[in-house]
């Protein structure tokens, strides 16, 4: 008897419990928070205009084509939900937490350091319009072609996107009211240019689900006065140097020879100096081309100079003669030629 009454209580225990389970297991969710739902969720997309003001940069990193810079991102979009009067409130702009409510967590796509935000606040105006802004000091990454170097332009973009949000719940749009670039924002060696924005759709790899995706793009030039000034003139001016020897005598070979080695040689170790004040990059460029050029010239002066004492040493003067009446003229027009031949070919 008293086994099967302590047989008949622990059935009597598993039987309660496993209804008590079965009960919470089919029991309905806690409710969410109506403000933490998008707003006007059954009219459509919510728009989201997303400025973009930079502050200041720090630099260009050419070699891995990315660029520092700080400055202010601002998101707003509007949530009638959260109006208030502002007689009440006794102010027209109040703070919120944004665990609080409904946010398109808009996200920078082409920071390797986007987790460098300095600071970010959220305030909402009367209307329900909510404004998140998030000071950031990032590196971005962008691609560059500095093939024109050093006449080069680049664009600087920045790449802004929403988390885990499609076309049909979350549309971006230019804040033009807040995109721009601070007066004091200063970036060595280049001016800036215009800050243009461009929306387009985006898509997830290996999915059918379009996002939006905005993307601003600032222009900026390089200043080459430098690189002219103290590259560019004095290789130009060692190639016309070495034309000098078009105009010494035939027989005077050591001249002629002096003067076009001492100017190749010249002219490479000019090269090697200012090296270090050129981009490190895997491709060629117009500074490079032009450098290339000069050596080549100069070392065809060589072969000119040999050719014609050669052939007026073996009796063929006139010959010799003829063909530098006509080098004195060709070379500097196949210098030009050349030249303008590369910067064809780069502007193609």
């Amino acid at each position: 008897m008293v086994r099967r009454a302590v047989f008949t209580s622990a059935v009597a225990l598993v039987l309660c419990f496993t209804s008590h389970a079965s009960r919470a297991a089919h029991a309905a969710p806690p409710p969410v928070d109506p403000l933490l739902l998008r707003p006007a969720a059954e009219k459509g997309p919510t728009p989201v205009a997303v400025g973009l003001e930079y502050a200041d940069f720090q630099a260009i990193h050419e070699e891995v084509e990315n660029f520092s810079a700080m400055g202010h991102l601002h998101v707003t979009w509007n949530d009638p939900r959260l109006a208030f009067d502002p007689a009440t409130e006794g102010t027209r702009s109040k703070p919120v937490r944004k665990e609080d409510i409904w946010t398109p967590d808009v996200q920078i796509m082409n920071s390797p350091t986007v987790d460098r935000v300095l600071q970010e606040t959220c305030r909402i105006a009367p209307d329900g319009t909510v404004r998140v802004t998030t000071r950031f000091s990032l590196e971005l990454n962008t691609p560059m072609d500095f093939r024109l170097f050093p006449f080069d332009r680049q664009l600087l973009r920045f790449t802004v996107e929403p988390l885990n949000a499609s076309l049909d719940e979350i549309v971006l749009l230019q804040d033009e009211e807040h995109c721009g670039v601070g007066a004091d924002a200063f970036l060595s060696d280049w001016d800036f240019g215009e800050l243009r924005v461009e929306q387009r759709a985006g898509r997830l790899l290996k999915t059918e689900v379009n996002f939006s995706r905005l993307t601003f793009s600032l222009e900026i030039r390089r200043r080459a006065n430098f690189f002219v000034h103290n590259i560019l003139v004095p290789t130009l001016l060692f190639v016309v140097l070495s034309w000098v020897v078009f105009w010494v005598s035939i027989e005077d070979i050591s001249t002629m020879l002096g003067v076009t080695i001492t100017v190749l040689l010249t002219i490479e170790a000019f090269g090697v100096a200012v090296d270090s004040s050129l981009p490190k990059i895997p491709y060629p460029t117009l500074m490079f081309h032009i450098q290339r050029s000069a050596f080549i010239a100069i070392l065809l002066n060589a072969f000119e100079n040999t050719l014609v004492y050669h052939l007026s040493r073996s009796g063929q003067g006139e010959r010799a003669l003829r063909i530098r009446g006509r080098t004195r003229w060709a070379m500097p027009m196949l210098f030009v030629a050349v030249l303008t031949g590369h910067v064809a070919w780069i502007l193609r």
